[in-house]
C-alpha cells in the first residue's frame, strides 16, 4: 500500500491573510501556484490582472489516500 498526495481546499482566506510565492491555494475550484508575496488582496488583483476569474480564494490542504 503506498500513500498518494491530494490538495484539497481548505478555508476561505480572508483579504488580508499573508500569502507566499511559490504556496499553493485554490481560487473556487482551481489549483494555483502564488507568484505573490503579500496578502491575499494582492493575489486576487494579480489573479485578476490574468482574466482568472473566481469569487473566493482558499488554502490548500495536502490529504494523503490511499493508491
Amino acid at each position: 500500500m503506498s500513500k498518494k498526495i491530494k490538495w484539497v481546499p481548505g478555508e476561505i482566506l480572508e483579504d488580508d491573510y499573508p500569502v507566499y510565492g511559490d504556496y499553493l491555494y485554490f481560487a473556487d475550484d482551481r489549483l494555483i501556484r502564488s507568484d505573490i508575496f503579500g496578502t491575499v488582496w494582492d493575489l486576487k488583483r494579480d489573479l485578476r490582472s490574468q482574466d482568472i476569474t473566481f469569487e473566493y480564494i482558499r488554502a490548500a490542504r495536502m490529504d494523503f489516500g490511499e493508491v
